[in-house]
């Protein structure tokens, strides 16, 4: 496979992400009904694209560009902290924003972001909120919302008052979205794991992913991640990291991943899902030669403009009504595929 070719899809793909990140380092996204996200779709702004995206482009940074749109994005993702160290979905703009409480999925995967970008005191500042927000077995809460336990912590009450001031709309949150309060999933988990690092405290989070991938529960372990691929992503990139004790998954993705190649090549059903499992396939040390095809595949799909389709990459529940992705999304993971099989060729060369 000719090397330029790729480096030429990565400076498309970074000069399309470059063209449209809004001047505050917001990146778009989107809300969808359909898993196209050809129906109903319209702009919504949120905070967990950004971190997302800048997580892929933190494989690119040799790149002058992309240096400037990760220090964009980490200004924006700064004036979105709520609080000790906690972020919400939904930015200061949306309407929603005073209703949702905080989530440790956008917690951790923006203060990973922040502190690998020499924001060194984002860790101080919000570990004793996402530690204490633990059930009896040690996993952690999506939610960062009122706990009686908590009565006495005074950031985490700092953090929830607004639940306490607006009681109504708070009721009617609970009632009428697919949430609760003690939600348990298992990406959530997988990126508390990610940003706090693999210790006594997120010990038990390690067995419960394992147990998982075991007895095959990725496509209903999480409520917002319904796509096994996004599971395998988040699982995977823990491994890369240095987290040994999920070994016994590692085959097993691999395996997984590979059951799921479609006659045409693509994994999964989608460019997205193809991405997604790229990554995962080499943050978890597979040989290059499983994926090289599809590899040549995310090169034939990307558009004239540098990117690659949106698609639905989160849900707002398990009934899947609404979904959240955006052309942006999908190719920074697209890029980061590309990156990375670009990174094994030059050390297997």
């Amino acid at each position: 496979m000719d090397q330029l070719n790729i480096e030429d899809a990565i400076r498309r793909g970074i000069e399309y992400l470059k063209q449209y990140q809004y001047p505050n380092g917001q990146f778009r996204a989107f809300t969808a009904t359909d898993d196209e996200m050809h129906i109903n779709c319209t702009p919504d702004s949120s905070v967990f694209s950004t971190a997302l995206i800048c997580y892929s482009l933190g494989f690119l940074a040799k790149n002058a560009f992309v240096n400037e749109m990760i220090s964009l994005s980490t200004g924006f993702l700064l004036r979105e902290m709520k609080g000790p160290g906690a972020w919400k979905h939904y930015t200061q703009l949306h309407g929603y924003h005073s209703i949702i409480p905080a989530d440790l999925d956008d917690t951790c995967c923006v203060s990973y972001i922040l502190e690998k970008n020499g924001i060194k005191w984002i860790r101080g500042k919000n570990i004793n909120l996402i530690t204490s927000n633990r059930n009896k077995e040690g996993l952690f809460y999506t939610w960062l919302s009122f706990r009686l336990k908590q009565k006495h912590n005074r950031d985490y009450i700092r953090l929830v008052r607004s639940e306490l001031l607006q009681p109504v709309s708070t009721y009617f949150f609970w009632r009428q979205m697919e949430c609760e309060r003690n939600d348990i999933d298992a990406a959530v988990n997988a990126n508390v794991l990610f940003y706090l690092g693999h210790n006594k405290t997120t010990a038990p989070i390690v067995g419960y992913l394992n147990n998982i991938i075991k007895e095959n529960k990725e496509d209903d372990c999480d409520k917002w991640y319904r796509n096994p691929f996004s599971i395998y992503y988040f699982i995977a990139r823990n491994y890369k990291a240095g987290i040994s004790d999920l070994e016994p998954s590692r085959k097993l993705i691999i395996d997984k991943i590979l059951s799921a190649t479609l006659p045409n090549g693509m994994f999964g059903s989608s460019v997205l899902d193809t991405a997604l499992a790229i990554c995962a396939l080499a943050d978890l040390n597979a040989p290059i030669t499983i994926y090289t095809n599809q590899i040549k595949l995310l090169l034939d799909t990307q558009s004239e403009a540098g990117c690659w389709q949106r698609r639905i990459l989160y849900y707002g529940g398990p009934k899947k009504l609404i979904g959240w992705g955006s052309e942006e999304l999908t190719t920074a993971f697209c890029l980061e595929a590309l990156q990375k099989f670009q990174n094994q060729v030059e050390v297997e060369v």
